[in-house]
């Protein structure tokens, strides 16, 4: 039934299709409120259950939730027409568009599949510039449909907050990967390293930082190598007392001096395995790297760990799954960089409005109070409670410029799950005493660290997160401001039913006038294309033709220290004048690679085959055993005859004459230890054919009775 030349009622357009689909496109505001809510999180039917409370039901509603779902997923469709990764890298050159800072760059395996991609955005390279002295790095986040490794750098702000400081996707964990993260890390930070990073016992990160900062010190986490003890030396007899001595090494000395005397004295007193002496002894060689008395002169900013790394993987949790594609990992980026810099601007916010009272009275308290954040100034002021337990009992001058303090402190600690209480070591309340036992009221500037300090101004907060909405149109936004302006008249409107007819009067005929303005504005337009078109200008380019055309390189190997990277081919965003027009680079070194999607790796199966319970649908390696076939089974019966049958069981009594009496072999890890053997199964008798069904007896009724 066609409805070409009239339009049918409000009532029954709404149970005919091409209505419904044609209402969706006439109304773009309409769909992209389906894609906003999608984007939220909302599911199909949910969409279609909030968009229909607006509307006073369902029998309202001009389209369906198969309709809502439709759109969706011819969406998605246009999105990835040319591969994921040419949708995220179109999406990465359009935030560049808005920001020239945004920096990204990616390489491709032989096979022109994408390899690595690493980005950093104007709002991060801001930041660098404030809380790049320390950072994290790990790898350990794998949160996309592509099992592909999340890369990142993990900074500390002046609240104390975790901040990312670059980002990237990688195929491999290998040295050559992390040097070439690293170097263009450096690249785009200015060519500015940190003072410190951590990372786990990674060799080829170590290795891939000696040869790109090699000025930086390298740190190992703590708490992994804390880990390690239950699994290296955990078959030990005293491993609570051997774990806790250690620690107390670890943790307690005030210095290299004191941790080695330390260590030996654990080494004298154990009786240590030959691979547990071994393991301990490698941790040794190596004691720079992690034990805090060898690094306590560096400034870390808090960090003995690379949990600040975690604390950045479960927030992308919330952004981010193990199904989610490359075009949605780079949205979903953005989205989680505007949820953190929320938070810090809320901290901001709070640090301004509320000022922590003094607790203790102490000159250095108020100075403290003053300049630092409120999430650091909570810091200082527990260790001022903490000067009220600690006394001086004895003061000697050594010469005219040194004097030397003994105070005794009150404080006893207990680590949790130890047995005895050990005495605290940590000096920072003693140092604080000193100043008022001087009568010291002022701190010097050099103890008061500006990354820390709420009273300057810092540039990247300027800087916005970039995030590039393509909903966001010259027209949506007009939507927006008109649905802005009209709010409010419609809710002062609705009170009377006398005002209402007046907004309905001036709504028809601002209709009829705005009808007039846009068959003129068409008119103009169609007239302004035909002379473009005549001057073989055209005024738009074809994205078709653009995923449509092959994907040339720019230049191959890494772009630092002019070495190359083997098995890969290297693109980075350039000037609109030397790509084309999506940021896919135009020139050639040694002919075409189109950008392909990275490996995908396949689903696991949906069943995993057993050992013991073989089905009946597995082929076996020879004919099935007697004992192991099921005669009843039409798969088993299929193909094998009794002869088959009986020649395989001849060969099995032959050649595993004890495995019929143990039942059917294991593997050595799945080999029950107290399941009794089972007696072989004899075979089924065949079936008797069933007898053969009497006729029916005619029914009883009128034609019967005749």
């Amino acid at each position: 039934m066609g409805h070409a030349n009239h339009h049918p009622t409000p009532g029954k357009s709404r149970t005919i299709a091409s209505f419904l689909k044609k209402f969706i496109e006439d109304n773009p505001h309409v769909s992209r409120e389906f894609e906003i809510c999608r984007k939220s999180g909302l599911g199909t039917n949910q969409v279609y259950n909030l968009m229909s409370t607006r509307r006073n039901g369902k029998a309202h509603m001009p389209f369906s939730q198969k309709d809502i779902h439709d759109y969706l997923a011819k969406r998605k469709k246009e999105k990835t027409k040319g591969g994921d990764a040419r949708a995220m890298f179109s999406y990465f050159e359009k935030m560049k568009e808005d920001n020239s800072d945004f920096f990204h760059v990616f390489r491709q395996a032989d096979g022109g599949s994408l390899q690595d991609v690493f980005w950093v955005d104007a709002h991060i390279r801001a930041t660098y510039e404030e809380f790049g002295d320390v950072v994290c790095f790990d790898t350990t986040y794998l949160t996309n449909q592509y099992k592909m490794p999340f890369a990142n750098f993990v900074g500390v702000n002046h609240h104390g907050q975790s901040i990312l400081l670059g980002c990237a996707l990688v195929s491999r964990e290998n040295a050559d990967t992390f040097e070439w993260i690293f170097s263009h890390w450096l690249e785009c930070m200015g060519g500015k390293a940190p003072i410190g990073i951590l990372t786990d016992q990674d060799a080829a990160m170590r290795k891939a930082l000696r040869s790109t900062m090699s000025e930086t010190i390298h740190r190992w986490c703590l708490w992994h190598i804390a880990q390690k003890f239950c699994r290296k030396i955990g078959k030990n007899e005293e491993y609570l007392d051997l774990k806790e001595d250690l620690e107390h090494a670890i943790y307690d000395s005030l210095d290299g001096d004191e941790f080695e005397m330390n260590w030996a004295t654990v080494m004298e007193r154990y009786n240590l395995s030959e691979s547990e002496s071994d393991w301990l002894e490698d941790m040794y060689k190596e004691r720079i790297m992690w034990v805090p008395a060898y690094l306590k002169h560096l400034f870390w900013a808090g960090m003995k760990t690379t949990q600040r790394v975690e604390s950045i993987n479960s927030f992308f949790d919330c952004y981010v799954d193990k199904h989610t594609a490359l075009y949605e990992f780079a949205k979903s980026y953005c989205e989680a960089m505007e949820g953190r810099e929320n938070a810090e601007s809320k901290a901001d916010e709070s640090t301004a409005r509320n000022i922590r009272q003094i607790l203790t009275g102490f000159p250095i308290e108020e100075v403290f109070q003053k300049c630092y954040t409120d999430a650091k100034f909570n810091e200082v002021q527990r260790e001022c409670t903490k000067m009220l337990y600690v006394n001086c009992v004895r003061r000697k001058m050594l010469d005219d410029a040194l004097e030397e303090y003994e105070l005794e402190d009150r404080v006893w600690v207990k680590p949790k799950y130890s047995r005895k209480e050990i005495l605290t070591k940590r000096k920072i309340k003693h140092m604080m005493l000193l100043f008022g036992l001087n009568n010291q009221t002022e701190v010097p500037e050099k103890y008061i660290l500006r990354r820390w300090r709420k009273d300057v101004e810092r540039k990247y907060t300027k800087v916005k997160v970039m995030y590039h909405d393509p909903l966001k149109t010259e027209a949506v936004c007009r939507y927006d401001k008109l649905q802005v302006l009209f709010d409010p008249i419609c809710k002062k409107a609705s009170s009377y039913k006398e005002t209402v007819d007046i907004v309905v009067e001036i709504f028809q005929l601002l209709d009829i006038r705005l009808d007039e303005k846009i068959s003129m504005l068409d008119r103009q337009n169609d007239v302004t294309q035909s002379e473009e078109l005549m001057l073989g200008t055209p005024s738009s380019v074809c994205l078709e033709k653009v995923f449509d055309s092959p994907l040339r390189t720019e230049h191959e190997g890494s772009c630092v220290g002019g070495e190359s990277v083997p098995r890969s081919v290297e693109y980075q965003g350039l000037d609109s004048g030397s790509n084309d027009g999506y940021g896919f680079p135009s020139g050639s070194v040694d002919g075409v690679t189109p950008l392909l999607d990275p490996f995908k790796p396949p689903a696991p199966d949906h069943r995993t085959t057993s050992y013991r319970f073989r089905s009946c649908t597995e082929y076996p390696k020879r004919p099935p055993m007697k004992e192991q076939m099921n005669l009843n089974c039409d798969y088993c019966n299929k193909d094998v005859t009794q002869t088959d049958v009986a020649a395989a069981a001849a060969a099995d009594d032959d050649d595993d004459a004890t495995q019929i009496d143990q039942g059917p072999s294991y593997p050595a890890s799945e080999k029950p230890t107290s399941r009794k053997a089972a007696a072989p199964r004899k075979p089924a008798a065949p079936r008797k054919p069933a007898a053969p069904r009497k006729p029916a007896s005619p029914r009883k009724g009128k034609k019967a009775l005749e």
